[in-house]
């Protein structure tokens, strides 16, 4: 039997996307930087030097490629390996859904 890896189980396909994100934590208001590593239409991951425990419900804000206004959307921490977070979108509008789709379709033809 083959070995699975992670992507095999993957609802959606990563596009790398490497872009600051200004992550603020809703409970809280503490906002912390990172960097974005890739996204897909349900998420992303970021690296991050910060402590941010999975369920984690932060507000993300970004610049993305192709695009003169930061997305700004909601998101939740699922999973950490060291400081690296697996987040995923929650509560898009369609607006914000629209535009993640249009970006994750230009950075697959980009790549």
């Amino acid at each position: 039997m083959a070995d699975l890896r992670p992507e095999d189980f993957r609802i959606s396909p990563r596009f790398a996307l490497d872009s600051r994100v200004l992550m603020t934590k809703v409970s809280t208001g503490e906002v912390f930087h990172g960097r974005t590593m890739d996204i897909s239409e349900g998420g992303l991951s970021v690296f991050a030097a910060c402590e941010l425990q999975a369920g984690t419900q932060l507000r993300l804000e970004f610049t993305v490629p192709y695009s003169s206004e930061p997305l700004r959307v909601f998101a939740t921490v699922r999973h950490r390996d060291g400081y690296r977070y697996g987040l995923e979108f929650v509560t898009l509008s369609r607006a914000e859904r629209t535009r993640i789709t249009r970006l994750c379709s230009a950075l697959q033809v980009a790549g």
